[in-house]
C-alpha cells in the first residue's frame, strides 16, 4: 500500500471519540504508514464502543494497493468515520474509486462519504459507515486499486478508514481448511456444569450448550492456563505461559513498559497468524483486557473490537445480537471471530425469571446446594443458555455449519468450595464465589469442545488438554503452518482421527501467586512465599486463619507449619480438601513433583526458543550473510555471549574458553568492566560485577565448534555445569566442562536473558541460533542471520516469587467493585 504524501494523524477530531486512540503496536506497513495507524475506540452508545484497526488521514489524499489478483464477483469494502477539525464546514468527502490495468483506468466510482446525523443521548448507534462497492473485474485479473479522497478547498476534513477488504474470495482448493474460525469462550463457566464433565447430583440447566458441544469432540478433563481473564485468554491466543511469555502481572495496570516489552517482542498472537493469511478477525464481547488503549489492557491483534461496558443482566442479550449480526454480514468471507459471552461472571445476578426457572428445576431448593454453588450463579447458567440458544439457532439458519470451525470453551472456573475459601487483603476481597487466586480445579477445569465438518461428533476425549494446545490446533485444522514461538502441541490429528492418540501429558497452569501441575492423577501447587492464600484445604484448618493486621501490610513469608506446597490424589480426593503435603511420608512425591516441574519449564523454553527456518534464510546476492555462487562458503560463525550479574555484590570471575585445533575464537566487544584478551585458539576473560553487570562477546568458527570452559568466581573454581544458558537461564546439569553440540543448542537464544524480579544473580550465556543451510540457484548454500538486535525475555514462573508492590488505590477499588471483580 502506497499513501501518497499523508498529513499527520488527527483522530482526536473524530466525532464520537471519547476515548484517546492506541497506536497499532502490530503494524507492519512501514513508518510512512505507522503515523496513522491507530485503534480508533467510538462510542456506538451508553457504555458501548466498537473499536476499529484503521488510517486516520486528512483529505485530499490517495492510497493505492498494487499487484493484487481479483476473486470472483469482486467488491471493495470498507469502514469510515469523518471527523470535524477547525475551519471545516462541510459535510462530504467523496471517495473515488479506480481500478487500473497495465497503466490505464479500466473502472472508477465516486461515493459520497458522508457523516451520519448526531446520536440521540442515550440510544444506540453505528460511528462507523459501511460502503460495499462491486468491482467490475473477472476472476483471476491483475489490477492495481487507487482510493482518492477529496473535499472542498479549505475544508480540512479528517477521514478514518478501517477495516479495507478486497472481498469475494475463491475456495481454496482443499476445503478442508477453507474454513472460518468462531471462538467461544464464556467468562467463568465451570466444567461440572456444561458438556461431558457435567455433575449429576444437578438437574441439567443448559441444554443448548449441551447439545452444541455434542455436536463435536470435547474434552472432559480440559484447563485453563490461569484463573483470571488477561492471564487466560493471552495463554490461549499465544500458546505460551504468563511469566515466559511476558504478559505476566499481579497488579490491573499493564499500560506502559510492561506492555511496551510484550509488544517488542513480537508475541506469536493466533489472531495475526490469521490475519496475514486473509481472516478478517474480529471479536465482540466485554472485556477491557483487550483494548491497547486502556490502562488495563493489552493490544490482542483484532482489526475490530466490539465491546459491551454493561452489565451481564443486559450485556448478554446485546451482545448475541451483536454477533447474529456479524454473521449475517460476513457469512461469504472468511472470518475469525472471538464471541466472548460474560455471563455467568459476578455479581451473579441474573434475570428474575431465570432465577426462578433454576430454583424449579432444583426442587424448589435455593441453599444448601452440591459443591456450595449459589442460586444466582446457577441462574446465571440457565440465562446463559437460553442466549446462547438464540445464537446456535442464528448460526444454523445461515448455514455455516459446513464449513466454520468452532471452539467452544471458558477461560476460567468459579471457586464455591468452602474448604478453598481465604481473604484476599490486598483487594479486600473473600476467594470464595470468586475467581483469580487459587489454582483448584473449581477455577481451572473448564469445558471444551471442537466442533467443525472433519471433526467427529459425540466424542469425548479423556486425556488432559492444556488451553496451551488451543493455538497450535486451530491453525493446524486451518490448514495454516504452525507458529514456532508456541509452547503447545496441536490436537489436529486426535480430533481428525488421522493421527496417533495423544498420550497422557502433566498439566501446567499459573497465577498471580501459585503455580500447579497435574501430573496423572496428581496434583502440585507451589505457592509464593509471601503467598497470603490460607485455605482450610491447605492449612487442615476449619476456616480460612486470621491474619493478623501486621501480617497483612508487611507481607511475611509463609508461616512454616502450612508450608508453601500443597498436594492432592485427584483420585482419592477429587474435591481436593486434603493437603497431603504437610505429611512426611508425601516428601518423596512433592520432590518428585518438583522434578517434573522443572522439566515441562525446561519443554515449553526449549519450544520457544525454535526459530522458523524460512526466516533465518538470506537470498543470494542480498543481506551481510550472502555468498555469491562463484566463492566457497565459508564456515558458519557463533556470536557468543558470557555475562555476570552481581545483584548488588561485588563479583568476579576469570579464566578461558578454548576452542579445538581447526577452529577458531575472536574477541568481540564488551560491556562494564570485563577485559578480553586474544591467545592462540582461545580467548582469556575476566568480568567484573556489582550493581552494573560485565560481559563480553567472542565469535566461534565454525558455528558446532566445541567449547572449553576454564573458569573461575571469586577466585575459586567454576563448574561448567553452573552456567545458566540461552533465553530463559537453563543450567548445564552437571554436563562436562567441554560442551557437545546438543548443549550449544540448549544455549541458542534470539535475545538475551533477562533476570526476573527475584534477584537472581549468576554467570550467564547464549549464543547465536544453529545455522540452516538454505539452497540457492546456483547450488551454493547461504550462512544464516546472526544474533538479533538485545530484546529481553522472562526467566519463568520463578518470577511469581517477587513480593507484589502494586498498591490498590480507592479509585481502583471503586472501578473493580463496579465491574464486579471485588465485592
Amino acid at each position: 500500500m502506497e499513501p501518497a504524501a499523508p498529513q499527520n494523524s488527527q483522530a482526536r477530531c473524530l466525532a464520537a471519540l471519547r476515548e484517546v486512540p492506541a497506536r497499532n503496536p502490530f503494524s507492519g506497513e512501514g513508518r510512512a504508514i505507522n503515523e496513522h495507524h491507530r485503534r480508533i475506540p467510538l462510542v456506538a452508545g451508553p457504555r458501548l464502543r466498537d473499536i476499529r484497526d484503521a488510517l486516520t488521514l486528512r483529505a485530499p489524499l490517495t492510497v493505492r494497493w498494487k499487484g493484487l489478483t481479483s476473486p470472483a464477483a469482486p467488491r471493495l469494502r470498507f469502514a469510515y468515520a469523518l471527523g470535524k477539525c477547525s475551519g471545516w464546514r462541510s459535510d462530504r468527502v467523496v471517495a473515488h474509486i479506480a481500478v487500473h490495468r497495465e497503466g490505464k483506468t479500466v473502472w472508477s466510482r465516486d461515493v459520497a462519504l458522508v457523516r451520519p446525523p448526531r446520536a440521540k443521548p442515550g440510544t444506540t448507534h453505528a460511528p462507523w459507515l459501511d460502503v460495499e462497492v462491486p468491482l467490475e473485474l473477472s476472476e483471476g485479473a491483475a489490477f492495481d486499486l487507487e482510493l482518492r479522497l477529496s473535499a472542498p478547498p479549505r475544508s480540512d476534513p479528517v477521514v478514518s478508514l478501517a477495516e479495507v477488504q478486497l472481498v469475494g474470495r475463491p475456495r481454496l482448493t482443499t476445503p478442508l481448511h477453507d474454513r472460518n474460525v468462531l471462538l467461544i469462550i464464556v467468562d467463568a463457566l465451570r466444567s461440572d456444569l456444561v458438556g461431558p464433565a457435567r455433575r449429576k447430583d444437578l438437574p441439567q440447566l443448559a441444554p443448548n450448550i449441551d447439545a452444541f458441544m455434542a455436536r463435536g469432540t470435547s474434552f472432559a478433563r480440559a484447563y485453563s492456563v490461569s484463573n483470571q481473564t488477561r492471564h487466560s485468554t493471552l495463554a490461549m491466543f499465544t500458546s505460551q505461559t504468563p511469566t515466559m511469555g511476558r504478559f505476566f502481572t499481579r497488579g490491573w495496570i499493564t499500560r506502559g513498559p510492561l506492555a511496551d516489552r510484550w509488544y517488542a517482542s513480537k508475541p506469536p498472537l493466533i489472531t495475526l497468524d490469521l490475519a496475514s493469511a486473509g481472516w478478517a478477525t474480529s471479536t465482540i464481547g466485554h472485556n477491557r483486557f483487550l483494548f491497547g488503549h486502556h490502562a488495563w489492557g493489552m493490544d490482542h491483534g483484532f482489526d475490530r473490537i466490539w465491546n459491551n461496558g454493561h452489565r451481564t443482566s443486559r450485556d448478554t442479550p446485546q451482545l448475541v445480537d451483536q454477533a447474529i449480526a456479524y454473521l449475517e454480514r460476513h457469512r461469504d468471507e472468511r472470518f475469525f471471530l472471538y464471541f466472548n459471552l460474560v455471563t455467568p461472571h459476578l455479581p451473579h445476578r441474573p434475570p428474575q425469571r431465570y432465577l426462578d426457572e433454576t430454583q424449579a428445576l432444583l426442587g424448589g431448593r435455593s441453599t444448601g446446594l452440591p459443591g456450595d454453588m449459589t442460586l444466582g450463579y446457577l441462574g446465571e447458567i440457565r440465562y446463559l443458555d437460553a442466549e446462547f440458544g438464540r445464537f446456535v439457532r442464528a448460526f444454523d439458519r445461515l448455514g455455516l455449519g459446513r464449513d466454520t470451525l468452532v471452539a467452544f470453551t471458558a477461560d476460567h472456573g468459579e471457586l464455591f468450595k468452602r474448604a478453598h475459601a481465604c481473604r484476599s487483603s490486598k483487594m479486600r476481597n473473600v476467594c470464595r464465589k470468586n475467581h483469580g487466586v487459587t489454582l483448584y480445579n473449581e477455577e481451572i477445569h473448564v469445558p471444551l469442545s471442537f466442533i467443525g465438518d472433519s471433526i467427529e461428533p459425540g466424542r469425548v476425549v479423556a486425556e488432559p488438554f492444556s488451553q496451551m494446545d488451543l493455538a497450535p490446533t486451530l491453525l493446524e485444522l486451518t490448514g495454516l503452518p504452525e507458529n514456532v514461538a508456541h509452547a503447545g502441541t496441536s490436537w489436529a490429528g486426535v480430533l481428525t482421527g488421522q493421527g496417533a492418540r495423544a498420550s497422557a501429558r502433566p498439566v501446567y497452569a499459573e497465577s498471580r501467586q501459585v503455580v500447579a501441575l497435574i501430573d496423572g492423577h496428581d496434583k502440585l501447587m507451589v505457592h509464593n512465599r509471601w503467598s497470603r492464600i490460607f485455605t482450610p484445604a491447605r492449612t487442615g484448618m476449619k476456616r480460612p486463619p486470621s491474619l493478623k493486621r501486621r501480617d497483612k501490610e508487611a507481607g511475611e513469608r509463609v508461616k512454616p507449619r502450612w508450608g508453601q506446597y500443597e498436594l492432592f490424589d485427584l483420585n482419592t480426593d477429587p474435591e481436593e480438601t486434603l493437603n497431603l503435603a504437610p505429611k512426611g511420608e508425601s516428601t518423596a512425591k512433592v520432590k518428585a513433583m518438583l522434578e517434573t516441574l522443572s522439566s515441562v519449564r525446561l519443554g515449553f523454553a526449549e519450544r520457544m526458543s525454535r526459530f522458523p527456518p524460512d526466516a533465518l534464510r538470506t537470498p543470494r546476492g542480498t543481506g551481510a550473510g550472502a555468498v555469491p555462487p562463484t566463492r566457497a562458503r565459508p564456515p558458519a560463525p557463533a556470536f557468543n555471549v558470557l555475562l555476570l550479574r552481581a545483584g548488588g555484590a561485588s563479583r568476579r570471575a576469570t579464566g578461558k574458553v578454548s576452542v579445538a585445533n581447526g577452529a577458531t575464537i575472536l574477541c568481540g566487544h564488551i560491556r562494564g568492566k570485563a577485559t578480553c584478551k586474544q591467545l592462540d585458539q582461545a580467548v582469556e576473560v575476566t568480568l567484573e560485577a556489582t550493581t552494573d553487570p560485565a560481559g563480553l562477546a567472542f565469535e566461534t568458527r565454525p558455528w558446532d565448534a566445541a567449547l572449553t570452559f576454564s573458569l573461575t568466581l571469586d577466585d575459586k573454581p567454576f563448574e561448567v555445569s553452573r552456567l545458566r544458558l540461552g533465553p530463559f537461564g537453563i543450567s548445564m546439569g552437571g554436563e562436562p566442562a567441554e560442551a557437545p553440540l546438543e548443549l550449544l543448542r540448549r544455549a541458542q537464544a534470539r535475545y538475551p536473558p533477562r533476570l526476573s524480579r527475584t534477584g537472581e544473580v549468576g554467570l550467564f550465556f547464549w549464543r547465536s541460533l544453529e545455522p540452516v543451510e538454505a539452497p540457492v540457484k546456483s547450488g551454493q548454500t547461504v550462512p544464516t542471520a546472526t544474533l538479533s538486535a538485545p530484546k529481553q525475555v522472562p526467566l519463568g514462573p520463578e518470577a511469581i516469587d517477587a513480593p507484589s508492590t502494586e498498591a490498590m488505590d480507592k479509585g481502583m477499588r471503586k472501578a473493580l467493585k463496579e465491574l464486579g471483580y471485588t465485592r
